[in-house]
């Protein structure tokens, strides 16, 4: 049986400090009513695939509840047992209502042997506008599992976030190779730890990449930052600080980073002293997410350049843009359609190159505007 409990709203959110409680439940779900490919509030994707999801008996049942039902998958419309010589790609997925939470997890029942990176089960969160399709993988998961022929317990614990999302389970393999059974899950649930609200805070890190283990940061509206970040930090500001309004990292050092947590949605190499691309500007489902609520920033003193579409759609910016003294590149599309800021633009004299459509849209800048000398490139 699938439970869906909501939490507070943005509203009583706001009103956090002053006595309201979000609730923390916000998923339960059983399998136990479902048969076949019919399970209320679910979605399989499984057209055109030989390796499908299902809901069933025959895989057994997970040990964090009683019941005897579990999602699964079958080659053949019914058996625990999946053609390792035939390559599919299989998503079953729900959505769920998120307030503001600090912190989210993921809990669930797991089995399934499969081949380690090419057979396996992935857990995604996505925005409730990507579909999934049958024969198309989604991307970069929050986790990945294989290697286990019996019932295990796994939980996912995933930073700050509101809004719509959508819970995605999937199943992938290749057609050689493969060990049974392939993929069950059972006894899913969500649950979301209530998010505090802090005015302003000022946070010193000693370490690149650590930011989102400083207390109480989701909830933060104005912050100035100091010592290393890198792409996971802004990152975190981006997709996981809900309320962040105003942002002062001018005695911050942006250094190198190289991985899959940064602000791209797979593996990439970030430099040292650029503002990563899609700082704020989420580029991992279509439509883009662009940081909204941002309304200031104050850029690194020591920014050499801004990646492409580092700022894209950030239309709450407003005021005057202060670009560093350093500053020798802007990325195409960096401050596209940030049409609230406002007042004259001073380019740095150190400047070389303008990307296409960097300020596309920024229809509130005002006055005369002065190319400096070195300028080789404008898009």
């Amino acid at each position: 049986m699938k439970t869906k409990i909501l939490t507070i709203g943005l509203a009583a959110a706001l009103l956090a400090n002053v006595g309201a409680k979000a609730q923390t439940a916000i998923l339960s779900e059983t399998f136990e009513e479902g048969s076949g490919t019919a399970l209320a509030g679910w979605t399989f994707a499984n057209d055109g695939q030989t390796n499908r999801w299902r809901v069933g008996a025959v895989a057994g049942n997970g040990a964090a509840a009683a019941g005897s039902k579990a999602a699964y998958i079958s080659d053949d419309e019914g058996s625990y047992h999946y053609a390792t010589d035939s390559s599919s790609v299989a998503h079953l997925y729900t959505d769920v209502t998120l307030s503001s939470t600090s912190s989210l997890t993921i809990s669930f029942d797991w089995k399934g042997s499969g081949e380690n990176g090419f057979d396996d089960l992935q857990v995604f969160l996505v925005e409730a506008t990507v579909t999934p399709t049958a024969g198309e993988p989604l991307g970069n998961p929050l986790a990945t599992f294989s290697g286990s022929d019996s019932w295990r317990q796994a939980s996912i614990t995933v930073p700050a976030l509101k809004g719509n999302k959508r819970l995605v389970f999937s199943w992938r393999n290749d057609e050689s190779l493969g060990k049974q059974p392939p993929a069950a899950i059972d006894n899913v649930t969500v649950t979301g730890a209530p998010l505090t609200l802090i005015p302003s805070m000022t946070a010193a890190l000693t370490a690149a990449g650590t930011l989102q283990s400083v207390a109480n940061i989701a909830g933060v509206q104005k912050l100035t930052l100091t010592g290393s970040i890198d792409a996971r930090d802004v990152k975190f500001m981006r997709d996981n600080m809900l309320f962040l309004t105003e942002l002062d990292l001018s005695g911050a050092t942006v250094v190198a980073y190289e991985g899959e947590d940064g602000t791209y949605p797979w593996w990439n190499s970030y430099p040292a002293n650029e503002m990563p691309q899609y700082s704020f500007c989420n580029v991992s489902s279509y439509p883009y997410f662009a940081k909204t609520s941002l309304t200031s920033v104050k850029l690194p003193a020591g920014l050499t350049s801004i990646g492409e579409d580092a700022f894209n759609g950030c239309s709450g910016l407003s005021g005057n843009l202060t670009l560093p003294a350093g500053l020798t590149s802007i990325g195409s599309g960096a401050f596209y359609s940030c049409s609230e800021l406002s007042d004259s633009l001073t380019l740095p004299a150190g400047l070389t190159a303008i990307g296409d459509w960097a300020f596309e849209n920024c229809s509130g800048l005002s006055g005369n505007l002065t190319l400096p000398a070195g300028l080789t490139f404008i898009g």
